[in-house]
């Protein structure tokens, strides 16, 4: 009995011992000294050159956030400006006037990362070379695209590549002509031009007459990339080795000299005996038809993997996917019957406490002489695959009109949809894009150019405001932890910080004078 009665002292003992160690190494220093989550940062004086602006936010010795070197200016100028370090691949950020802020969302990359982490202008024009194999190649990029005599066309990405060598050609030179290099009766009555763009090297195989070949044969040469026909798209993708699509084959088509499409075309990859072929077949009768209007361009095009998609539905083509066209229709079309178009984007994060006033999405209308139509944005309902859209399948839409323009001119037409980008960012509704139709959907159709043609692509725009509380890497703050911008005073501690073995947990308290919320930020 006493052996049990010693026994239970000891375990409550130990037991006092454990929560005092615990209690002792949880309680956090006095607030005059709590602990500097980061490192001492200089103050800004003058606004530094970009290759300064990838710093990281740092605490000083008074436990306030001073902003790294910004390029942002102090106040609005008379002039709308760009803010060079807050671009994307895809986006532009300008500073108004009035101080509120419009993104720009582009449907094609616009900006290439250098090894300094900055985004600068993708510039695609064909350029001299100085590589012995290769004559030519694109300017800047985050691909390269080289042309040679032999060898015409290697799509490369770090250290992946696909080569594509025409069998059996005669003897050509490419001849540039700004981000276009064509090579001139490849095969009878025959020439290849490649199309250098953002995001994509476009193929097309030029035919002349009706005497001209509609089969060819490319022997392929990769490194580091599989080939692969999508289970989802059918396409012919490209994986790296990790088994991650990079790019892939967009479906091929031909259209002839007065814009007649077709989409019989094939595209067979075949590997034999470690010989990798790509054959591309086009439809004889269709070539050899009295109404075909030749020259005849065949285009299959490979397209790097992004988020952003437009594509549109014909109603006399029911189960057909336009999504490699280089325009998108709205509205009655002689060869195609009612077509609409739909495009979707991924909107961009904003900065803290911002509040969206206002956007628009922009489509750049082909035809100049074209009879006045009215034209509705409605929101999809339902998810959709550029690929796989057609007519029968096509997405869901809202019966509410969100934005609406009536006109017959070219140029970009602007739509203002503010509500439906609140919505978005509000999280109320689902991002699946748009539909674009006429209100009358026999009324003549409309042209748009999509990212496939590379010129006046469509864009969204999205307006905002910022009331700067809490911290972004653009704004300054003076050494007392006030942004100069509005006033907001900035003051950071963190308090509690437990390694573990595991997680490590931390606990700072955030104080925004001009916050109107109160509790743990």
């Amino acid at each position: 009995m006493t052996s049990l009665i010693r026994q239970k002292k000891l375990l409550r003992f130990i037991s006092f011992v454990l929560i005092f160690l615990f209690t002792f190494t949880s309680i956090s220093v006095p607030y005059a000294e709590a602990r500097d989550a980061i490192p001492e940062q200089r103050v800004i004086n003058d606004i530094p050159p970009l290759s300064d602006t990838v710093n990281q936010p740092r605490f000083n010795n008074a436990n306030v956030i001073i902003a790294p070197p910004s390029d942002l200016p102090i106040k609005p100028g008379k002039e709308r400006v760009e803010i060079p370090s807050r671009r994307s691949a895809n986006t532009k950020i300008f500073l108004e006037p009035d101080g509120t802020f419009t993104k720009e969302i582009y449907s094609q990359s616009i900006f290439y990362q250098n090894d300094k982490k900055q985004f600068l202008p993708i510039e695609s024009n064909i350029v001299p070379a100085a590589e012995a194999a290769f004559k030519a190649r694109n300017k800047s990029n985050r691909f390269n695209v080289s042309f040679g005599d032999n060898s015409l066309m290697r799509f490369q990405q770090k250290d992946m590549y696909i080569e594509l060598v025409p069998a059996n050609p005669a003897p050509s030179k490419g001849v540039i002509n700004g981000n276009k290099i064509k090579y001139a009766n490849i095969y009878p009555n025959v020439d290849i031009e490649y199309t250098s763009g953002n995001d994509f090297v476009k193929e097309d195989i030029i035919l002349h007459s009706p005497d001209a070949p509609y089969t060819f044969t490319f022997n392929v040469k990769t490194r580091n990339l599989n080939i692969q026909k999508d289970a989802e798209t059918g396409l012919l993708t490209l994986y790296n080795k990790k088994g991650e699509a990079v790019a892939y084959f967009m479906a091929p088509f031909m259209v002839d000299a007065n814009e007649k499409l077709s989409y019989a075309v094939t595209l067979d990859y075949q590997k034999t005996n470690g010989k990798e072929t790509l054959v591309v077949t086009a439809d004889e009768a269709w070539l050899k038809d009295p109404d075909r209007k030749y020259p005849v361009k065949i285009d299959p095009t490979i397209v790097m993997m992004d988020v952003h998609k437009d594509t549109f539905v014909a109603e006399y083509f029911p189960t057909t996917q336009f999504s490699s066209d280089p325009y998108m229709y709205s509205g009655y079309h002689g060869y195609f019957g009612k077509t609409r178009s739909q495009v979707q984007y991924v909107l961009p994060s904003l900065p803290s406490s911002s509040k969206v006033t206002g956007g628009s999405m922009e489509l750049h209308q082909y035809w100049s002489d074209s009879p006045v139509a009215t034209l509705d944005i409605h929101r999809n309902t339902t998810n959709w695959t550029a690929s796989q859209t057609t007519w029968n399948n096509q997405p869901s839409f809202s019966p509410t009109i969100e934005g609406s323009v009536t006109s017959g001119s070219s140029g970009y037409w602007n739509f203002n949809i503010p509500n439906l980008i609140m919505s978005w960012y509000a999280a109320n509704v689902p991002n699946y894009g748009v539909t674009v139709k006429n209100r009358d959907e026999m009324s003549s159709v409309k042209a748009f150019q999509t990212l496939n043609l590379g010129l006046d692509m469509p864009r969204m725009t999205i307006n905002y405001q910022v009331d700067p509380i809490g911290y972004e890497d653009v704004w300054g703050f003076t050494p007392e932890g006030v942004n100069g911008f509005n006033g907001n005073l900035l003051h950071q501690v963190a308090d509690l910080e437990l390694p573990g073995r595991g997680i490590p947990v931390s606990f700072t308290r955030t104080y925004n004078s001009r916050s109107t919320q109160d509790g743990i930020l």
